[in-house]
């Protein structure tokens, strides 16, 4: 085959071919150079500019593919042997139960974390790191203040998994704070997961409803601070309404459990972060009733005596020996 140019100024785009001229050397610039319906044979490329050309990279438009390139363990064919992440730990991480309880409260505190490797191991196994990280502003602390010290923590924070070991355990215990924690599991050269585990109390808090009471107490970094059971709740109420009824003053209802129970601080200036305080308070069955009721011609002073009756009666609760108005209510959900 020959080939002549109609405009030779313009090769690429008027090129025709015909008999009577030279022929012409494919010479890898996009155009069939010697007239036989193929463009560019014979000729190779490296697009993606990794030192190997499309006839040897078996994916030449990315750089981190190319023959005998080291293995990166990222689902990819990195080396051309046909083998995806050879070499490379592939590991399993499951948490449970999703929920723990607080310390000094009722119910289960712990939590395994089960390892285990899906596919054969290197020599020197495989190596998880762990921790654990507090979710800020949950469980009703609407604060910091160090609470990574105060969050629960692991029997270990590093395993290697082995193919004569293939399965490995790692236990979280809860510590006393309510809240959301995060379990971090960290493949060494790999994937990193995160799993969340709810510190709360195993039943159901109910926040206190509206009546002829006020509800005290409130601060900014606790501001969900009347949480107790349905059973609490509902005799609070009861000598609260009670109260009133004999003397038309309205009660403080002022400290109960926050929203997950737990420790429940008060902060500054009264207190510390993380820190007693309340020594109860942390299941949703403590009530503290302010002093003096609110009357309508001014403040009144409660009778701590009348509180501990109506505790009782309504409740089967009983008053503790502080200085306080704390009525403590039995666990009934």
């Amino acid at each position: 085959a020959a080939y002549e140019w109609k405009c030779p100024t313009q090769k690429e785009s008027v090129k025709v071919c015909a008999c009577g001229c030279e022929e012409a050397p494919e010479i890898c610039d996009g155009v069939d150079d010697d007239c036989d319906d193929i463009i560019d044979e014979g000729c190779y490329v490296d697009s993606d500019v990794d030192g190997y050309a499309s006839d040897v990279d078996c994916n030449d438009y990315d750089n981190t593919i190319y023959p005998n390139a080291p293995e990166l363990c990222d689902g990819k064919d990195n080396d051309c042997n046909g083998v995806i992440d050879e070499g490379c730990c592939e590991v399993e991480v499951k948490v449970s139960p999703s929920e723990v309880a607080p310390q000094k409260t009722f119910g289960n505190t712990e939590a395994d974390i089960v390892l285990t490797l899906k596919k054969p191991a290197p020599s020197d196994g495989c190596t998880v790191n762990l921790s654990v990280e507090p979710v800020d502003n949950s469980g009703g602390h609407l604060h910091d203040g160090n609470r990574k010290a105060h969050s629960g923590g692991l029997s270990t924070d590093s395993v290697t998994i082995t193919n004569i070991e293939p399965v490995k355990h790692v236990k979280y215990t809860s510590g006393e704070v309510s809240g959301t924690e995060k379990i971090i599991a960290e493949l060494v050269g790999g994937s990193k997961e995160e799993f969340s585990i709810d510190v709360k109390v195993p039943y159901d808090l109910y926040s206190m409803p509206g009546g002829n009471y006020r509800l005290t107490g409130w601060t900014t970094f606790h501001q969900m601070n009347h949480y107790g059971t349905y059973y609490t709740v509902v005799n609070t109420r009861l000598i609260a309404e009670d109260f009133y009824r004999q003397s038309k003053a309205t009660l403080g209802i002022n400290d109960m459990s926050l929203e997950w129970g737990g420790l429940f601080d008060i902060g500054p200036p009264q207190g510390s972060y993380w820190s007693p305080p309340h020594k109860s308070h942390r299941k949703g069955i403590s009530v503290d009733i302010d002093r003096s009721a609110l009357g309508q011609n001014g403040w009144i002073e409660v009778d701590k005596k009348y509180i501990g009756r109506k505790c009782f009666e309504f409740g089967k609760g009983s008053l503790v020996k502080e200085a306080t108005i704390h009525c403590e209510f039995p666990l009934m959900k």
